[in-house]
């Protein structure tokens, strides 16, 4: 013998309309653009020179369903100056550069939570080829 009681989902769930919404997590636009400019042996010590550029942008992203928490459109310069020698390369990059405020992700567990993205980095690298 079982006893249950059963709820209609109509009762027990509030009805939510997004007709008309932006689909969350996804960029409204996406923006790329970047250059190159190579110096062939500017010296007896360097072979090559590679110094590159490019800005990227996404935005606006809306972050639920109902568009009510959105990231407007932002921009990002990143840069990066490499040198090349015989079989070695070294590399300064920097990404970031104007140092962009921006949220990388947000979500809501009763309460909102954003995570800020990246700030202003730079780094180097060394690369051999065989």
């Amino acid at each position: 013998y079982t006893a249950s009681n059963t709820l209609s989902l109509h009762d027990a769930l509030p009805i939510y309309y997004y007709s008309g919404n932006y689909l969350p997590l996804v960029p409204s636009h996406t923006f790329s653009a970047g250059a190159d400019y190579t110096i062939s042996n500017p010296c007896s010590h360097i072979d090559r020179i590679l110094i590159s550029a490019n800005f990227t942008g996404a935005g606006r992203i809306y972050w639920k369903e109902d568009n009510v928490v959105s990231q407007p459109f932002y921009g990002q310069l990143n840069g990066k100056v490499s040198a090349t020698k015989g079989f070695a390369t070294f590399a300064i990059c920097a990404k970031n550069i104007t140092n962009t405020q921006y949220t990388a992700f947000y979500f809501e567990m009763g309460k909102g939570l954003a995570q800020a993205g990246r700030p202003f980095t730079i780094g180097g690298s060394v690369a051999v080829a065989f």
